[in-house]
């Protein structure tokens, strides 16, 4: 008996081992870095997470790309006897592939056929997109189209990326921790 394994079932499978992994170490460790004071030669210097987010369709209607930093932290305390959920936002820019400008041909060599072609992701079209990070979710604000608000739970990788899936868009983000320093005037 011969077993063939196809590659789109060894992803679905490594996929579906990571898909319940909780996102607390994660969480926990960008939230820490955003409460840690930065050390520096004038203030205010602040920690700061610069975020890249893509997102996928599974119409294949279109892909996005936003980018930004989170610079705001919410701290865990209490509003009377309900417990404040540690969080982190900021703001991202996005840009969609549905989304072009103009039509360009191509360089063509002498003899060759030309094929026009568009420029996705325009940037005289880029959203501002309020993200909100909780442990094992974001809460999106649709800056651009009326403050619109939607949920997406999240899960987390091991080497440190959270992704998760709402109404068959699948959202992916990374983080790089990073330092805002202000220019000392001296």
């Amino acid at each position: 008996m011969k077993i063939i394994v196809s590659a789109s079932f060894v992803i679905l499978l490594s996929l579906g081992s990571v898909a319940h992994a909780d996102c607390s170490a994660l969480f926990n460790d960008l939230y820490n870095y955003m409460q840690a004071p930065t050390i520096g030669n004038c203030q205010p210097n602040f920690n700061t997470l610069y975020v890249k987010m893509a997102t996928n369709r599974s119409d294949n209607r279109y892909v996005s790309y936003a980018e930004g930093y989170i610079t705001g932290k919410g701290g865990a305390g209490r509003i009377g006897r309900f417990p404040l959920m540690p969080n982190l936002n900021g703001t991202l820019t996005q840009t969609f592939s549905d989304r072009t400008k103009g039509i360009y041909f191509s360089q063509c060599s002498s003899g060759q056929l030309c094929f026009p072609t568009t420029q996705n992701f325009t940037v005289a079209a880029e959203d501002q997109l309020g993200v909100n990070l909780s442990n094992g979710s974001a809460t999106f604000t649709l800056k651009s189209w009326g403050n619109g608000t939607f949920n997406v739970n999240l899960a987390c990788t091991p080497s440190g990326m959270m992704f998760g899936e709402q109404d068959g868009t699948f959202f992916t983000f990374s983080f790089a921790k990073t330092v805002y320093k202000n220019q000392c005037i001296r």
